[in-house]
């Protein structure tokens, strides 16, 4: 039994006057998370332990929450903090749960408290007896889930509690997983009875628990995973507002995001090509069959470069272009503008040829030695544009295609913008020291 437990989002976009809790990147961090459960984790179950937003009143906020969180794929149970609107109206908003639901021989419990002065909590004995009777109707164990943590007075030295802690573990349960508490508690318990409580997502090193219970010993072991990255580590591939692309891309954010993820440094790359052609030109590929030289421009340039040249005075950064190249291989940009610019990211966008044909394959090496002959540093997402193949790429291209890298002294690129890196491919690279 694997589930995922996350907690206390606190989620504003007027952001908090606590400088450690970055309730303004709620939303990246919580899509983030997402993205790491369905595609790597897989749990049985997944928990969010409330206080999603940092205001009960920021029903937009919690709004905003709900759409994220309805792409997990995993079963899923959220409950309200002492932050969150009253369950009521929480619950007009946020997916409601069973009152109970049964997973792998376990019964998960959702626990409503009401909270006491000192951050504290009391659960009311109509609370306690219906969580009890639904426990006692179950062959299975049984694990309450709630905001303030759960656990037997005196194993752990947390300054939140549910007052009448002894009664409600007097009922036959065995665990119980909690939030609140900021720092969190991996693993306390006795008597066949576990307690855990996630840290704030909202906090550095923004981070979640992995709990897993062994179905037949009823072991539990607790992992904790962070989203921020070690120390050491540059982006060389962030996109702006001048981008078709773009969805809600503002410099003042990414500063701060870069900031707190603990990013060295990052690279501005907007596409050269949707700086110089309209959106028809450049997306449909006509520029690129055309080329570079043939088609009509709707030059934005000018403005990428005032905005590079603006946060410039105020941040660190490396001013770079994310380069096409057209069909007779010519790079898709201005050798003025490629002056102005300290990195150049090569990337394939379109191919020639019917998809999956040995014309498009070659078609795929010409393009992407054509970027790195002519100075790209980087080759951004390599065999991404074969993603919707239904036939595996040959061998062969992999083996070109590091053998070009090297010829170049290029990097290839880890991109997780479809969460698809290749993993056969970079251990070629690894392998070959590319």
């Amino acid at each position: 039994m694997k589930i995922v437990v996350l907690s206390d989002l606190h989620y504003s976009t007027e952001g908090h006057p606590l400088a450690e809790r970055k309730s303004h990147l709620a939303d990246i961090l919580l899509l983030r998370t997402i993205h790491r459960i369905n595609r790597y984790i897989k749990p049985d179950l997944t928990v969010v332990c409330g206080d999603l937003v940092d205001s009960p009143k920021d029903i937009d906020s919690l709004k905003k929450t709900q759409e994220i969180l309805a792409k997990l794929t995993s079963p899923t149970i959220v409950i309200p903090g002492n932050h969150d609107p009253e369950p009521e109206v929480f619950y007009q908003i946020i997916s409601k749960p069973a009152e109970y639901l049964d997973i792998k021989g376990f019964r998960f419990i959702p626990a409503f408290d009401e909270m006491r002065p000192g951050w504290n909590a009391w659960r009311n004995p109509y609370e306690v007896q219906r969580c009890r009777q639904i426990a006692e109707s179950f062959q299975g164990r049984s694990v309450l889930i709630q905001h303030v943590p759960l656990f037997a007075p005196n194993t752990v030295a947390c300054p939140f509690a549910i007052e009448n802690a002894s009664e409600i573990l007097a009922g036959p349960f065995a665990g119980a997983i909690s939030g609140h508490w900021h720092c969190g508690f991996d693993i306390v318990g006795e008597n066949n009875f576990f307690s855990v409580c996630a840290p704030a997502l909202c906090e550095t090193p923004f981070t979640y628990m992995i709990v897993e219970i062994d179905e037949n010993t009823g072991l539990v072991s607790v992992n904790r995973e962070q989203l921020q990255l070690p120390p050491g580590y540059i982006d060389t591939h962030v996109h702006t507002r001048n981008a078709y692309c773009q969805e809600n891309l503002t410099p003042d954010r990414m500063f701060e995001f870069a900031q707190a993820f603990g990013l060295k440094t990052f690279a501005f790359t907007e596409h050269s090509g949707q700086l110089y052609f309209p959106a028809y030109d450049y997306c449909s590929g006509t520029a690129q069959l055309q080329g570079f030289n043939k088609t009509p421009k709707k030059n934005r340039i000018a403005d990428y470069f005032r905005l590079l040249d603006y946060y410039g005075k105020q941040h660190q950064f490396i001013r770079g272009f994310e380069i096409d190249v057209d069909t007779q291989g010519n790079l898709m940009v201005e050798p003025e503008d490629l002056q102005k610019v300290d990195l150049r990211v090569g990337a394939v966008h379109w191919l020639s040829g019917k998809a999956g044909s040995e014309e498009q394959f070659q078609d795929f090496l010409f393009r992407s030695e054509a970027l790195l002959q002519k100075g790209c540093h980087i080759l951004a997402h390599p065999f991404r544009i074969f993603k919707n193949l239904q036939d595996p790429i040959p061998e062969y291209l992999y083996t070109s295609l590091v053998q070009i890298l090297k010829k170049y002294n290029a990097a290839a690129e880890i991109n997780y913008h479809t969460n698809w890196p290749n993993q056969k491919f970079f251990r070629m690279c690894l392998d070959n020291n590319v």
